[in-house]
């Protein structure tokens, strides 16, 4: 049984409160008090003393270390810390009560080099720092500083020839007030990864456009950002540049006040990621793993007003966005990232399915890897997610004719809900609900299909004309649904998409497509005996959709043609083969219903409890589905739903075995080996509450609490 009271916390950081107790603590000031030699706050060292930091090192290379940096200011010069921090045994630097303020004039106020395991907490960043106020970077023989040098310390790596920045915690630590800074506040750059940026502000900084909150970039990856506040920066707030990936920014607020005399419009936007090619080809790279939920993006209403004269700054000075995906410069080797006019105009109007394509295949950067729901926004915000590549750095003889910015905010916000492909070895298809008179056919069939081995063959040779498939619907403002139709004859009216009601497309027996208002869609035609590609988007609140057939926009701005006030779209999705009381045949394949909701409420996990080394126990905020089999795949008694793990996603380390319910709204889960004595959280992926209600975007992830 494990010791009551250990906390184990989220992200792999043990809180510095439950290992002090077993920590050396070693006291540091801005000038060296008492004898000077930090071991205890009345003989504080001064905190660039670097026998003091041998000794440090020394201290942690056998136990867990606490550095107290007692309650000041740090002016006296920029200080460098190289290859600290210890694999083992966690190294704390902790601001005493008000927290310790850096604030020396100089290019850095921090620079760690190699360092790793380290927590840094209430450490505070502002006044002249010209360059960036804090740099992360890691130890190479190839390179062994980036961005800036810095000057030489007598703290050598002698054996380290390679030595990454990781394992590094920022906890309730400020940047505000950095004014003069040219390129940022806190930098992660080059052989840097698993840090953790949380419960921090940022706040008023920059000299000019270039200057951004977190700069990330040279490959530095798995950057967890979570619970901070950024608010008015002179350039893009956070950057993922050349590589940085697996970034998972969630549970943050973004403000611009549009008081900030220095912040950029053309540059400015809230997470930016950008490629900077000054060399033909170019080397650099677009990082596509992302995590972007349950943050508040905020725009002002008035921003300042700006006179913009460079001719790029113009085209880009009303394209404030929530993320912006930039190429920069020359084209990426082995990439056709400047586009040309068609795939810009396909960026910006073409089928979701055809962005994602242009996206993957042109610019290596997946959609499907990027997670963006639950988000709120407001202010004068042109598109939630674009796309833009501008020829910099004398390029323009390269460019492909595409010199602007893409809307691509309908393919990075869907959440799929389902999808079905038909290849269950059942008669007719699982999941939907089948109405059949006499003479219709539902079954899945192997006689054609556009994906896989199997469709679904809906044949109507009734009387009544009644034969259909439908699945629910729950509440929603909008969605994205693609399926592939194939039409047997064209004598009938083929609803590709209704609620049983109303019908949005058809496939018409005039040969055209349609909806319930005839012809009102296009002049586009179609035939018998061809899959098509049928992809639409229905934003309810906006009252209107659009069609793609085959990737190619027949329609758009369709009003809805559901009658009765403004609501949210509830009911079925229904296909059928004929509309009325006629006969008619098709076949329907790999549906995908996605929402464009991003919704924030939900189930939470209210508590994760080790209560034994190999069973967790977890609490829910409300009675959840305990259903089993494959009805219960989103049941919290579905052990695939539960992730346990000491490194935050992707990787799992310990898999679930069995899941007991304790009552309505506990239950056990049962792990394959020992639970991680430190640094352990869970991950849910799917669940859903007695009512239907899914597990919150915000609310899937838990720290655990030992019992």
């Amino acid at each position: 049984m494990w010791r009551r009271g250990a906390v184990l916390s989220l992200l792999g950081v043990v809180l510095w409160v439950t290992t002090s107790l077993r920590a050396g603590d070693r006291y540091v000031a801005g000038a060296a008090l008492g004898d000077g030699k930090g071991t205890t706050a009345a003989n504080a060292a001064a905190y660039l003393d670097e026998a003091f930091w041998s000794s440090v090192e020394a201290d942690n290379a056998t136990a867990p270390t606490t550095v107290h940096f007692l309650a000041g200011r740090y002016s006296t010069g920029p200080l460098t810390l190289t290859a600290l921090g210890n694999e083992q045994h966690k190294l704390t630097l902790v601001g005493e009560g008000t927290g310790a303020v850096f604030d020396t004039d100089g290019d850095f106020l921090l620079y760690l080099k190699g360092c790793r395991n380290l927590h840094l907490k209430n450490l505070h960043f502002t006044g002249k720092a010209r360059k960036y106020a804090v740099t992360v970077i890691g130890i190479s023989p190839e390179r062994r500083d980036a961005i800036i040098p810095v000057n030489p310390t007598t703290m050598q790596v002698k054996a380290n020839l390679f030595r990454p920045a990781q394992d590094i915690d920022f906890d309730g630590c400020t940047w505000i007030d950095l004014r003069q800074v040219f390129y940022g506040a806190l930098c992660l750059s080059f052989n840097t990864h698993h840090i953790t940026v949380r419960n921090c502000a940022f706040k008023r900084l920059g000299l000019e456009r270039h200057a951004h909150m977190m700069y990330n970039g040279g490959g530095s990856h798995h950057l967890f950002i979570y619970n901070n506040t950024f608010e008015d920066c002179s350039g893009s707030y956070v950057r993922f540049r050349n590589r940085s990936d697996y970034g998972y920014v969630f549970n943050n607020v973004f403000r611009s006040t549009g008081t900030l005399p220095t912040e950029d419009a053309s540059t400015s936007t809230f997470i930016q990621v950008p490629l900077y090619n000054s060399f033909d080809p170019g080397e650099e790279t677009f990082g596509t793993n992302f995590y972007i939920i349950g943050n508040s993006f905020n725009w002002a209403e008035n921003p300042v007003k700006r006179d913009v004269q460079d001719p790029i700054d113009q085209i880009n000075f009303h394209s404030r966005d929530a993320i912006r995906f930039h190429q920069g410069g020359f084209e990426t080797r082995g990439f056709r990232t400047l586009l040309s006019k068609d795939e810009g105009h396909t960026l910006n109007l073409g089928a979701p399915s055809a962005k994602r394509a242009l996206l993957v295949l042109n610019c290596g950067i997946n959609p499907d890897r990027i997670a963006w729901y639950g988000n709120t926004y407001s202010g004068p915000m042109m598109q939630k997610a674009a796309y833009g590549c501008l020829s910099e750095f004398g390029a323009f003889p390269k460019s492909r004719g595409f010199d602007t910015y893409a809307d691509i905010s309908n393919i990075l916000t869907q959440t799929e809900m389902w999808r079905d492909s038909f290849e269950s070895d059942v008669a007719q298809p699982r999941r939907w609900s089948v109405v059949l008179e006499s003479g219709a056919t539902v079954a899945t069939t192997f006689a054609t299909a556009a994906a896989g081995k199997r469709s679904v063959l809906l044949q109507d040779d009734s009387t009544t004309g009644k034969c259909a498939i439908s699945r629910p619907v729950g509440s929603l403002n909008g969605f994205y649904l693609r399926a592939w139709f194939y039409f047997n004859e064209t004598t009938s009216d083929h609803v590709c998409l209704g609620d049983g009601v109303k019908n949005w497309v058809v496939a018409g027996k005039s040969g055209f497509w349609e909806n319930d208002r005839g012809r009102c869609i296009s002049n586009a035609t179609y035939v018998a005996n061809k899959w098509y590609r049928v992809e639409v988007v229905l934003e309810q609140n906006a009252r209107d959709y659009w069609v793609w057939v085959d990737g190619v926009l027949i329609t758009k701005d369709i009003r809805d043609p559901a009658q009765g006030p403004l609501r949210k779209f509830e009911g079925a999705i229904t296909m059928s083969p004929a509309d009325g009381p006629t006969t008619g045949s098709m076949l329907v394949d790999d549906v995908v219903l996605a929402s464009l909701d991003e919704r924030t409420d939900g189930v939470q996990i209210v508590r994760a409890t080790a209560v034994s080394a190999d069973v967790l126990r977890v609490k829910f905020s409300e009675p959840v589905d305990a259903t089993q089999g494959e009805s219960g795949a989103y049941s919290a008694l579905n052990p695939l739903n539960y992730m346990v793990s000491t490194r935050f996603f992707p990787a799992y380390d310990l898999a679930p075995l069995a899941v007991t319910r304790i009552d309505a709204t506990t239950f056990d889960v049962k792990v394959q080996g020992a639970l991680p004595r430190s640094g352990a959280y869970l991950w849910l992926t799917t669940l859903r509450s007695e009512s239907g209600r899914p597990l919150s975007p915000s609310g899937r992830i838990k720290e655990i609490v030992a019992e």
